[in-house]
C-alpha cells in the first residue's frame, strides 16, 4: 500500500511539474526572467545530485550532513528559505507596484506575508514544534485549514482578477501560481506524510528518494516565482519592475549570508555571554565553551532549558551523544535525564575545528518530585548504541581531562545547581515574623511545639521569603538555651536537609521548611528558651539579622519561645 501512494503521489506531481513547465515556456518571458527561472533551476538539481554524495559512507562527515536535504540548517533548508524569502518580496512588490484594485493588492501582501513565514518555517521548523520544543504532528491540521482558506480566498481572486481584456493571460499565470503552491504542498506535505511514514522507513532506496520532498518544494516555489515575475512584467509600471529585480536577488543573497552567519558564526558570538564552564575532553580533542541555564525555579511537570556551546579542537572520528541528568543530593541519585543522539546540532565527526557548535536540551522535570529542593545537572559526553537503552555498561564515556566546574566521575560534570518548588505559596505560619537577614531573605514566620520529650525530636517549622536570589551558603542551627544562658542542645545543617542550601534560593521564593529537632536523651525536665539563626560554615560567623523596624538582633540569634521538655521516652514509644 505504501509503494502504490508513493508512486501516486510522485506521477500526480511529476504530471502537475511538466504541465506548469510547459506554461511558463510558452509564456512571453524577458531576458531577467528567463535567466532567473534557468539559474533557479540548475541550482536546484545541482543540490539534489550533491545530496546523492551523502549516500557514500567515505563522504567526509561534514559535507555528509551539510549537504543533506533531509536535515536541518543544512545548504538546501538554507536555499530554500532564501528562496522563499525572495518569492514573498516580489509578492509584496507585486502588491505595491500592480495596476489593481485594493483587494488584488491585498491578495499579494497576504501571499507575501505566508512565503515569509514559510521561509522561517524552512529554516526554523516552526510547524515541527507548534511553540513546544518537542517534535509533533499537529502541525498538519491547521496547515491544511490554512490551505484551504488560502485556496478560497485564491478562487475568489482568479474568477473576479481574471477578467478584462487580457484575462486569458492572468487565467495561465494564476493556473501556474496555484500548481506552484499545489507542488511545494505536495511535497512539503503530502511527499511527507505518504512517502516517509507510510513506505521510506521500510526501504533505504525509498529513504533516498525521499530527496524528491524537498526538490519538489524549490520547485514548486520556482514556479510561484515564474508566475508572479509574469504578472510583474506585464502590469507592473517600469519603475517598479526596475526594483523588483535587484529586489528579488538582493532579498536571496542577504537571507542566505544571516543564515549561513546563524549556522557557523551565532553560536560563537552568543558564548560570549554564556556562562563561563570551560571544559576539555579527550586530551583536549574538544571544549565546552559555555552554557545557559534558566535561572528562574522550576516546577514540578514542567521542564529545565540547558544550552551548551561547544567547540572540536581538532577533527573528531566519533559521533557524541549527550545526556543530561537531573541529580538529588546529597544521596546523589538521578530523577530525571534527557538524551540527544548528538551533543550538537550535527555530528560531531562533521564539527569545523574552531567554530563553536550549540545544543540546547530540554530536562523533563518529573511531575511527583519532592520539592521544595535544588537539583544537581550533570552531564555526560559518551558514545555507543542508540537508541539509548539506559545500560552504561554498553557505553563510552568520554573522559573529562580538565573543568573549572565539579566532577563526580571522570566523564560526569556537575554544571549548575537548579531551585523546584512547587507552585503556589504555603499556609500561613502559626506566628508570623519578620527577622531580615542579610542577603535578601527574611524569616517570615515559625511554628514551634509547646512540649516535647527528652530523647525524642522536637518539631520546628520555619517560613522563609527572598528579596533575591541568595548567593551565600549558610548553616542553620537551633539551640536550646537553660535560665542560666547554658546551651544544653543544638541541632545544625543546611536548610532543609542540605536538600535545599540556600545559594540555591531564588528571588520571591515562599517555602516551609519543617525541622524534627532531636534532643538528648539524658536532657532534664523543665523549660527551656529555643533560639535559631544562620551562619557561614566556613567561618562560622552568623549572619546579620534585624527586626521588622530595622533593629539589630543581639548576637544574631532569634528568640523562637519557650519549650517545656518533660522525661525521657519510653523505649516502648
Amino acid at each position: 500500500m505504501g509503494m502504490v501512494l508513493f508512486a501516486g503521489t510522485l506521477i500526480t506531481i511529476l504530471a502537475a511539474l511538466v504541465f506548469a513547465l510547459v506554461l511558463v515556456f510558452r509564456s512571453p518571458l524577458k531576458p531577467f526572467v528567463r535567466n532567473t527561472l534557468i539559474a533557479l533551476f540548475i541550482v536546484e538539481a545541482l543540490l539534489a545530485g550533491l545530496h546523492t554524495l551523502t549516500w557514500s559512507e567515505s563522504a567526509p562527515p561534514f559535507w555528509r550532513w551539510f549537504l543533506n536535504m533531509n536535515t536541518e540548517f543544512t545548504l538546501g533548508t538554507i536555499f530554500s528559505s532564501a528562496q522563499l524569502v525572495g518569492v514573498g518580496m516580489v509578492s509584496l512588490l507585486n502588491g505595491f507596484f500592480m495596476r489593481g484594485r485594493w483587494w488584488e493588492r491585498l491578495y499579494w501582501w497576504l501571499l507575501a506575508l505566508i512565503l515569509v513565514f514559510f521561509a522561517f518555517d524552512e529554516f526554523y521548523s516552526i510547524h515541527e514544534y507548534l511553540g513546544s520544543n518537542q517534535q509533533t504532528d499537529n502541525w498538519r491540521i491547521p496547515y491544511a485549514i490554512g490551505g484551504i482558506i488560502f485556496v478560497s480566498v485564491s478562487s475568489l481572486m482568479y474568477w473576479f482578477g481574471a477578467g478584462g481584456q487580457r484575462g486569458s493571460e492572468r487565467r495561465k499565470r494564476f493556473a501556474l501560481l496555484f500548481i506552484g503552491l499545489l507542488i511545494m504542498a505536495g511535497g512539503g506535505i503530502a511527499m511527507e506524510a505518504v512517502t516517509w511514514n507510510a513506505f521510506t522507513q521500510q526501504s533505504t532506496i525509498a529513504q533516498r528518494l525521499s530527496v524528491l520532498e524537498e526538490t519538489f518544494e524549490m520547485v514548486g516555489a520556482t514556479l510561484v516565482l515564474a508566475a508572479l515575475l509574469l504578472f510583474a512584467q506585464s502590469e507592473e509600471t517600469l519603475r517598479g519592475w526596475r526594483v523588483t529585480r535587484p529586489v528579488l536577488w538582493a532579498s536571496i543573497g542577504a537571507w542566505t549570508l544571516w543564515l549561513l552567519f546563524v549556522v557557523f558564526l551565532q553560536p560563537g558570538v552568543e558564548a560570549r555571554s554564556a556562562r563561563d564552564g570551560y571544559t576539555e575532553y579527550g586530551m583536549g580533542a574538544m571544549s565546552l565553551i559555555g552554557y545557559e541555564v534558566d535561572e528562574r525555579a522550576a516546577i514540578p511537570g514542567g521542564q529545565i532549558p540547558v544550552t551548551f556551546y561547544w567547540q572540536a579542537n581538532e577533527p573528531l572520528t566519533t559521533d557524541f551523544s549527550l545526556s543530561v541528568h537531573l541529580l538529588a543530593h546529597p544521596d546523589i541519585q538521578s530523577v530525571s535525564q534527557a538524551d540527544e543522539l548528538h551533543a550538537g546540532p550535527y555530528p560531531s565527526s562533521g564539527w569545523i575545528p574552531g567554530i563553536i557548535v550549540r545544543r540546547t536540551v530540554f530536562v523533563p522535570v518529573p511531575a511527583d518530585i519532592p520539592t521544595p529542593a535544588s537539583y544537581w545537572l550533570m552531564v555526560r559526553v559518551w558514545s555507543g548504541p542508540w537508541p539509548q537503552d539506559r545500560d552504561w555498561s554498553v557505553t563510552e564515556g568520554l573522559v573529562i581531562s580538565g573543568s573549572d566546574l565539579p566532577t563526580i566521575a571522570e566523564d560526569a560534570l556537575i554544571i549548575d545547581s537548579v531551585p523546584i518548588v512547587s507552585a503556589g505559596t504555603p499556609e500561613s505560619p502559626p506566628q508570623s515574623a519578620n527577622y531580615r537577614f542579610e542577603g535578601g531573605f527574611t524569616l517570615s514566620g515559625y511554628a514551634l511545639a509547646d512540649s516535647a520529650e527528652a530523647g525524642a525530636a522536637l518539631p520546628v517549622d520555619f517560613w522563609w521569603h527572598t528579596q533575591t536570589e541568595i548567593n551565600v551558603d549558610l548553616t542553620q542551627y537551633v539551640h536550646l538555651v537553660d535560665d542560666g544562658g547554658t546551651m544544653v542542645a543544638g541541632f545544625d545543617q543546611q536548610p532543609f536537609a542540605g536538600r535545599f542550601p540556600t545559594v540555591d534560593w531564588p528571588a520571591n521564593l515562599s517555602v516551609r521548611d519543617a525541622w524534627q529537632v532531636p534532643l538528648p536523651a539524658d536532657l532534664p525536665a523543665g523549660e527551656y528558651r529555643v533560639y535559631t539563626g544562620m551562619y557561614a560554615p566556613v567561618t562560622v560567623i552568623r549572619q546579620p539579622v534585624t527586626d521588622g523596624v530595622g533593629t539589630p538582633i543581639q548576637d544574631n540569634s532569634i528568640y523562637l519561645g519557650m519549650v517545656e521538655v518533660t522525661g525521657e521516652v519510653s523505649q516502648g514509644d
